[in-house]
C-alpha cells in the first residue's frame, strides 16, 4: 500500500514549506504507517481474502504479494481481478469496500512495539517524524494516535485509498524531506517493501527494510539494514549525528 505525482497525496502538516536552506541537522525518520508501525499486510491479506472468497476466488500469498503489497486497493484491484479472470467484476465498488474494511481492521490492530519505541525515542532526541500512508487522512490519524503520538508529533503524508503514496519516485521523497527542512541524506526510512525502499534510497535517504512474510522474497539491495524484526538501537545509531 501507483502514481508518481506528489499532487496525488494529501499532506497533513503544520510545517511550512518556505524555500529556506536545508541543513544536515535536524534529522528525520520516515516510516510506512500501516505496514511498518502496524501489521498492515497481514491485516489486508485477511480482509481481501474474505472479500474475494465471496466471489469464489482464493487469494494466495504469491498473488497478493505480486499485486498488492506496494499499492492501496484502488490502485491494484483492476489488475488483481484481471489476473483472477474476473475482468467484469465491479472493481471500484470492491476496492472501496476493501479499503473501508481495511481501515476498520487496522484500527483494531496492535502496533509494532519496537517501531513505536523507535519513533518515541527519535522524537525525544529531536528527530522529526514523517508517516506515509495509503489510507485516507482520518483513518491514518487514528493509527498515529494509537501509537501514542499526536498530530503535532508527526508530519502525515496520507492518500485516498486509490493512489500510491509510499512508492512515489525519489523526487517526491526529496520533497518530503525538504518540507521538514531536512536534507534527504539526514533522513532514515523504515520501509516494508522493495519499491518504497528503492525510491527513498534513490533520494539519498538511509533505509531500514522491515520485511514480513509477504515481502521477504523481494530484492532490498541498497538498503542499509534488512530485518524481519526491528532492533530500535539500529535505527538510533543510524540517526546519530555522528553518521552524517
Amino acid at each position: 500500500m501507483s502514481t508518481e505525482e506528489s499532487t496525488e497525496e494529501t499532506i497533513v502538516t503544520t510545517e511550512t514549506e518556505a524555500a529556506e536552506e536545508v541543513v544536515a541537522q535536524p534529522r528525520a525518520l520516515f516510516f510506512e504507517l500501516e505496514n511498518v508501525a502496524f501489521p498492515g499486510h497481514e491485516v489486508e491479506f485477511k480482509t481481501l481474502s474474505a472479500a474475494l472468497k465471496q466471489k469464489k476466488i482464493t487469494l494466495s500469498i504469491p498473488l497478493y504479494s505480486r499485486y498488492c503489497v506496494s499499492v492501496p486497493p484502488g490502485a491494484y484491484m483492476a489488475g488483481l481481478m484481471a489476473a483472477c479472470s474476473k475482468d467484469g467484476a465491479a472493481v471500484d465498488k470492491l476496492a472501496s469496500d476493501v479499503s473501508s474494511k481495511l481501515a476498520t481492521a487496522l484500527a483494531g490492530a496492535t502496533p509494532n512495539a519496537a517501531v513505536a519505541e523507535s519513533l518515541k525515542a527519535a522524537l525525544a532526541n529531536g528527530v522529526k517524524l514523517g508517516a506515509v500512508s495509503g489510507l485516507e487522512p482520518a483513518a491514518a490519524k487514528k493509527l498515529i494516535e494509537k501509537l501514542g503520538l499526536s498530530e503535532t508529533d508527526v508530519v502525515l503524508h496520507a492518500g485516498d485509498g486509490n493512489s500510491d503514496t509510499s512508492s512515489n519516485g525519489p523526487e517526491v521523497w526529496s520533497h518530503r524531506a525538504r518540507s521538514l527542512k531536512v536534507s534527504p541524506r539526514a533522513c532514515v526510512l523504515i520501509g516494508s517493501h522493495a519499491r518504497v525502499c528503492r525510491a527513498a534510497i534513490a533520494a539519498q535517504m538511509q533505509c531500514v527494510a522491515l520485511t514480513n512474510s509477504y515481502t521477504e522474497y523481494e530484492d532490498f539491495g541498497g538498503a542499509d539494514h534488512v530485518t524481519d524484526e526491528l532492533d530500535a538501537s539500529v535505527v538510533a545509531d543510524m540517526l546519530s549525528p555522528d553518521d552524517s
